[in-house]
């Protein structure tokens, strides 16, 4: 898609391109807020539930956590045609202005149900904000790479907020301060639900490009029918799989190789610390290979197969060998996040002709959330079962092979029309 939302320079740069000013400008007001408090709110938010209605309400503390990820995950699902027809400015003022409102019914009431309407509701405003934000990067982007290095900024901020977020979250954990923070962070989203926006031009609308509106559920069955989307869809879930062991498997697996409570919190931060570090050099690569006719669905199965290649450092046993191996096991892993997750995103989006972005980004996230939601489960449940019969390492080899799978879904050829049109159009003078 192109877009005359920038500028375009004299002599464009092939080697560093320079995303719109509104872009970072919308992720600098908008995504670095909304992360960090995100994740300072989450840390809290089951003891606060748990004070609100008492500790024989368990059920419903986890139901109120459970629509809270459901519908940060999916939530734009159910609205995707409502958003398709609102600006970009709209969708995200009105996804701010609902977390606000919500979060101050969750500070003010103890009705179980209206905590767990009120926590749906900030889902479904999470979900819809990223959403505007990510749709924004497609439409004011002309190329692939610039796609991704948008996509990549996202990455940064938001391992940067899981890690400041929880410190935030601990402070007000310690003083009880926890309504008194939740209407603090409900006024902070109404003044950025008012500011944040501006970053976009105004009447610049969802439906930009688009030759039909977005489906709902029918997206399912494009999913699995369409050709090029299926290929996408299949690395896309394999990639998910891998990525929801971070919290499941190899949760355990760090309570396994050491005692110490530091060294295990070490393992995540080392995670987090890496992605921001090598983000964005390793997305100047991947611009760089974009820019040269790479195809999409090449980097995305390299990304799938990085992270197949950390899986069997995971199988380590106790020990200072096997804190030497999950170490190397975690910054592989990092790696390889640093190239799936951004061009995710530009897979979908890139996907077809003429999609509306509205679906384009909900494909995305209806895929990470199965693909997740299973690779959550099978660290659970399958790995659980498999280390109780010491057939752990059959565990991980199964992931390696999921990740090699991905390789049947390379391309003939090597290189993407689109990925070339965009190419030939920056050094033409063409691009932004």
């Amino acid at each position: 898609m192109t877009s005359n939302l920038a500028e375009s320079p004299a002599q464009p740069s092939v080697d560093k391109p320079r995303l719109p000013a509104r872009v970072l400008g919308l992720i600098g007001a908008d995504q670095i807020l909304s992360q960090s408090l995100y994740f300072a709110v989450m840390p809290v938010l089951p003891l606060l539930l748990t004070m609100k209605l008492g500790g024989e309400q368990k059920q419903f503390v986890a139901w109120a956590i459970s629509a809270l990820t459901l519908m940060t995950r999916g939530g734009t699902l159910f609205v995707a045609s409502l958003l398709h027809r609102l600006s970009v400015r709209g969708c995200v003022r009105i996804a701010l202005a609902l977390i606000a409102v919500t979060y101050a019914v969750v500070a003010v009431t103890s009705n179980p149900w209206a905590l767990i309407l009120a926590l749906a509701a900030a889902g479904l405003g999470f979900s819809v904000n990223g959403t505007g934000v990510r749709s924004f990067i497609i439409l004011a982007t002309s190329d692939t790479a610039s796609q991704n290095r948008g996509f990549a900024l996202i990455q940064i901020v938001a391992n940067c907020a899981a890690a400041l977020g929880p410190i935030l979250g601990s402070l007000v954990l310690d003083r009880g301060l926890y309504n008194q923070f939740l209407l603090g962070v409900s006024a902070v989203f109404l003044v950025a639900a008012v500011s944040a926006p501006m970053a976009a031009p105004l009447g610049l609308m969802l439906n930009r490009g688009s030759l039909r509106p977005p489906m709902g559920l029918g997206i399912l069955r494009e999913l699995i029918s369409e050709p090029k989307v299926r290929l996408i869809t299949f690395a896309a879930t394999a990639g998910s799989i891998l990525m929801g062991q971070f919290f499941s498997s190899f949760s355990l697996v760090f309570s396994s190789v050491t005692t110490s409570p530091l060294l295990r919190a070490l393992f995540y931060a080392l995670n987090g610390a890496l992605v921001v570090i090598i983000q964005m050099p390793v997305s100047l690569v991947v611009e760089r290979k974009l820019r040269a006719g790479a195809s999409v669905q090449r980097i995305l199965v390299i990304g799938v197969c990085i992270l197949g290649a950390a899986m069997p450092f995971f199988s380590a046993k106790n020990g200072l060998l096997g804190v030497v191996l999950v170490t190397c096991g975690v910054i592989i892993f990092s790696f390889g996040e640093t190239v799936f997750t951004p061009i995710l995103n530009v897979a979908f989006a890139n996907a077809t002709e003429g999609r509306p972005v509205v679906e384009a980004m909900n494909m995305r996230q209806l895929t990470s959330a199965v693909g997740e939601t299973l690779g959550v489960w099978m660290g659970l449940s399958v790995f659980t079962s498999l280390t109780g019969h010491r057939l752990g390492l059959i565990y991980w080899c199964g992931l390696v092979v999921v990740a090699a799978l991905c390789l049947l879904t390379l391309p003939a050829r090597s290189t993407d029309k689109y990925a070339v049109t965009a190419a030939v159009r920056l050094q033409d003078g063409h691009g932004r």
